[in-house]
């Protein structure tokens, strides 16, 4: 196998400044509704595992689920200590999730200048589309950079992982291994479904560059991935497994090891939520025989199409992206059985930059042919070019009707936003603020409840509160502030006298419904 450099491209500060002008752009896409939607999940335990990290005195060796590391808590903790309030945590993976849009930039300039394209400007343009696809694809926007789970900074850990490993086989530069099992290690911090991409891309790398596995670079580089997770290994061995016995207690995603009928019928699942994926179209947010339908829609049958030959056209000479979907479609089913929304997409989602990338280098080589003298390659260039901006219209398109359903029929944040306005406005200060528990019955998205959403939120604005047991809530002092259910408000009206809390007509309706704030005027 030959060791030279694949190709004689060269990053300048053209690229710096593409990478960064595609960042801001996807950062513009994940502002949108960053904190209405999706509603809050159990987000808040992570948030809360991170307030008491900022806190002090505080310094765990993993996550607050056993299986993670804290890398993501320390991140958003240091934030926290630093000022940021409530909007922080997910300001946090917003900032990941555009800057993982750059990073996709670089993966795919990487990956079209390993597949054959000469000069700068194709490899350039191969960049530039997949970056545009990453920029507004359904799950990278609404779950990987709207939700404050450490699972959705993972793709950023591992693109930035493939990026480097991308660039060391085309620069033939061994020694640059290290530097990515640096990455690879932050990556499983996140989440050890990391591991399976990451499989995918070594073995990639020793496929094609087997002499490199008589240096001492890809050994250095698995010991720098593992000092990188040492904290991990060494709370396993002192709990005798205990990230294995933490995700057990996740059945409705963690399999634990399964059998044969049950691989393949997780590899079914698999198959179909990755089209569902890749095509920014989930059964999930449409329901019914609307989301059978747009499962058979011409946008998404293309995206798909398009999506498995970039795939294969890469793969010959750059087949990172296929390497890392076969390491998924076969490692990923042992251990994970959720595959019915679009928020279990988050598992398999870093496999989209590599994607994008090839669809990039596939569609670029297309619009190279503009450049041709013939009338067919001006037409094949021309279709390219419609194809291209099709595939970034139309996932467009998707999350703007997500985002107008999700906010017109009030399942969004915006009513627990005008609370935390109401009881920290002018005026407030001292006053007590009680939640009554039965909140805990107004569920939310992905585990999330209005009773945890809504304590925590006033925890990052550091309002104090009180959570009462519901025998207390009758004692509660006059001018007190009281959130409550329906049915608390009808049964404490015999006893209190509430008058609800002007705090603005909602903007929208709230969903689930079903509680306000209200102040006691007398007993």
């Amino acid at each position: 196998m030959n060791d030279a450099p694949t190709t004689a491209f060269r990053f300048t500060a053209v690229d710096a400044l593409l990478t960064a002008l595609l960042t801001l752009v996807g950062a513009a896409v994940r502002l949108y509704a960053l904190q209405l939607v999706p509603t809050l999940t159990d987000e808040t335990d992570e948030i809360q595992f991170a307030l008491r990290i900022a806190g002090g005195g505080f310094a765990p060796a993993v996550s607050v689920d056993a299986y993670n590391g804290p890398l993501h808590h320390y991140l958003m903790a240091a934030g926290l200590a630093l000022g940021g309030g409530a909007p922080w945590p997910r300001t946090l993976v917003m900032l990941l999730g555009a800057l993982t849009v750059g990073l996709t930039y670089l993966l795919g300039v990487s990956l079209a200048a390993q597949a054959g394209g000469r000069g700068s400007a194709w490899p350039r343009l191969a960049g530039g589309i997949a970056a545009a696809l990453m920029a507004v694809s359904f799950v990278p926007v609404v779950v990987n950079s709207h939700i404050a789970w450490s699972n959705a900074t993972t793709p950023f850990w591992t693109t930035l992982t493939l990026v480097i490993l991308s660039e060391a086989r085309r620069q033939a530069r061994p020694a640059l291994l290290v530097a990515a099992g640096v990455a690879a290690g932050l990556a499983v911090q996140t989440h050890p479904t990391a591991i399976i991409v990451l499989v995918g891309a070594a073995a990639w790398v020793a496929v094609t560059r087997p002499a490199w596995l008589r240096t001492r670079w890809p050994w250095l580089a698995l010991g720098a991935a593992i000092l990188m997770v040492s904290n991990l290994i060494g709370y396993n061995v002192l709990t005798a497994g205990g990230s294995a016995e933490g995700a057990a207690r996740r059945d409705y995603a963690f399999t634990g090891g399964v059998g044969l009928s049950e691989y393949l019928a997780n590899a079914q699942g698999f198959v179909g939520l990755a089209y569902q994926m890749v095509g920014s179209t989930f059964v999930s947010t449409l329901g019914g025989d609307a989301g059978a339908a747009a499962m058979r829609s011409p946008a998404v049958i293309l995206y798909a199409v398009v999506a498995v030959t970039a795939v294969l056209y890469t793969a010959r000479r750059a087949g990172l992206p296929l390497a890392c979907w076969l390491a998924a479609l076969a490692l990923l089913p042992i251990i994970n059985r959720a595959y019915d929304s679009h928020i279990s997409a988050r598992y398999m989602a870093p496999l989209l930059p590599p994607t994008f990338a090839a669809m990039g280098a596939l569609l670029a080589a297309g619009v190279a042919m503009l450049r041709g003298g013939s009338w067919a390659r001006l037409a094949v260039g021309a279709a390219a070019a419609t194809l291209a901006m099709l595939l970034v219209v139309y996932p467009a398109a998707r999350l703007n009707n997500y985002y107008f359903f999700e906010l017109a029929d009030g399942r969004n944040n915006a009513r627990l936003w005008q609370l935390v306005d109401a009881v920290r406005g002018p005026g407030q200060a001292g006053t007590p603020i009680l939640l009554d528990r039965g909140l805990r019955d107004a569920r939310l998205d992905a585990g999330g409840h209005v009773y945890k959403a809504l304590g925590t939120l006033l925890d990052l604005e550091r309002v104090p509160h009180q959570n009462p047991r519901v025998e207390e809530l009758p004692t509660a002092p006059d001018g007190a502030l009281l959130v409550l259910t329906d049915a608390q408000r009808e049964a404490l009206a015999s006893i209190l006298r509430l008058t609800p809390v002007d705090v603005g007509a909602p903007p929208l309706p709230a969903a689930p419904g079903g509680y306000w704030l209200y102040r006691v005027d007398s007993h």
